[in-house]
This record gives structure tokens, sequence and C-alpha cells, in this order.
């Protein structure tokens, strides 16, 4: 079995751009096995951006697009990605992230379509901030802990100060979930 963290950054919310993307494939111990961090941009050049969302992952427009590629280029970079990584399709990825459907549906949306995704990627996820959520309502977290990757990660003493980059994101949810499985297997706060 291997993972498949991910996590994306986007110009905001509904209707704007994607930014980047990370995606990291990790075995049954969470060992990282393979790493793709893509930067992006529209083919036509023309962002759809918020200032608050940038203001948040701390992306800057100008340096970003000297770096970025098309989505086309980096759609075909992931397929070669997941075909390498799940066999051709033959073990499938499980995706893991915090809120993964958000992340899931930017990719499918800018860079592969579903049917694509799907062949390589397992339907079944591991969120962070779902199991979250469960430990919470198990009494295994406090009510303080706010559901964010953030307040989670501050709970477990997690450094956050990579927060809202898409490879900073992966690195924290990576250790959020570390966290929260053992919480699980010990049964205490």
């Amino acid at each position: 079995m291997k993972y498949l963290v991910l996590d994306t950054e986007t110009g905001g919310f509904e209707g704007t751009s994607l930014l980047t993307a990370c995606f990291v494939v990790m075995d049954d111990a969470f060992n990282e096995l393979d790493h793709l961090l893509l930067e992006m941009k529209p083919e036509d050049g023309k962002y759809v951006v918020t200032a608050e969302a940038l203001r948040i992952n701390g992306i800057d427009l100008k340096n970003h697009d000297s770096r970025a590629v098309t989505y086309k280029e980096a759609g075909t970079k992931l397929y070669n990605f997941l075909n390498g990584n799940s066999i051709l399709g033959s073990d499938k990825l499980i995706p893991v992230g915090h809120n993964v459907m958000f992340d899931i549906l930017k990719i499918q949306e800018f860079l592969m379509n579903k049917g694509t995704w799907n062949k390589f990627v397992s339907y079944r996820t591991l969120d962070t901030g779902t199991i979250a959520r469960a430990c919470i309502a198990a009494g295994l977290l406090p009510l303080s802990v706010s559901g964010s990757l953030s307040s989670i990660a501050e709970h477990f003493n997690i450094n956050t100060s990579a927060a809202h980059s898409a490879d900073g994101d992966v690195i924290m949810t990576t250790m959020v979930l570390e966290h929260l499985l053992e919480l699980m297997r010990n049964g205490k706060r």
C-alpha cells in the first residue's frame, strides 16, 4: 500500500487559478518514495487570483510566472508521476490530505480528468481534517483544536512556519496524520 500525500495552492476559492501542487508518494510506514512539486500557470497566461489568497499563500505572481509551466505541461508531468508510482495503475495510491477533496477537485479541474485520475488513485481517502474531527468527537483531542491544519499541527507541537505552501502543507499533513494515528492507537490525549 502506498499513499499520495497532496496539497494545492490556488488564487482563491471558486473560479480561481491553480498555482502550485505538491505530491509525495509514501510507503505504509510514511517513508518518502517520490516527490513532485508543480508551479503552474494558465495556458493563456491570465491568472484569476484574489489579493487575500496571495497574501495567505505568499505567492509572488511575477516570480511564480517565471518558473511556472502551463496546466497542460503540468498535467503531463503529473500523469507520468502517477503512472510510474502506481505501477501503470495496478497499485492505486491512497490520497491523503487536509480537506483533500478540495485538492482532488482542483487537480481534476485543471490537470487531469476524473477518469484518468481514478486509473492511478483510489477513491478512498485519508483526510486529516475528518480524522481530527472524529478524534475531537471521541474525546481524544480537545475542543480547542479548531480543525485547521495549523491548529492540529500546533496541538502536536509541529512547526507551522511553512503553512500555506503546497510542499509545506504536505509535510505538515504527513506529520499530523502520523500523530493522529498514534493518538487513535493509544486511545488517550
